[in-house]
């Protein structure tokens, strides 16, 4: 499947670009990150895949903690669902 980020799109077409759609970018991973509810939506730019970092209140320990890590194929549907990226028409 062949995708686009939104934010692009957006730009491209000289359209208002939601600030929520351009993630944040670390150079030292070569990633960019999305917050998603209460999870983090990574895509990495030298691999070209997804992963999303699932979080959950832990009231045992009074803080947020980290769950389970999704890979590519689900991650990818959430940046779909969340308009992070869509489908490239060919």
């Amino acid at each position: 499947m062949k995708f686009g980020f939104t934010v692009a799109k957006l730009v491209k077409e000289g359209k208002v670009v939601n600030i929520a759609l351009m993630g944040d970018y670390s150079e030292h991973a070569d990633e960019s990150s999305w917050q998603v509810d209460d999870d983090v939506l990574y895509f990495n730019h030298q691999t070209k895949k997804f992963r999303l970092e699932q979080f959950a209140f832990s009231e045992e320990a009074g803080d947020w903690i980290e769950g389970d890590t999704l890979g590519h194929k689900e991650a990818i549907q959430v940046a779909l669902d969340n308009n992070i990226i869509y489908k490239v028409k060919e």
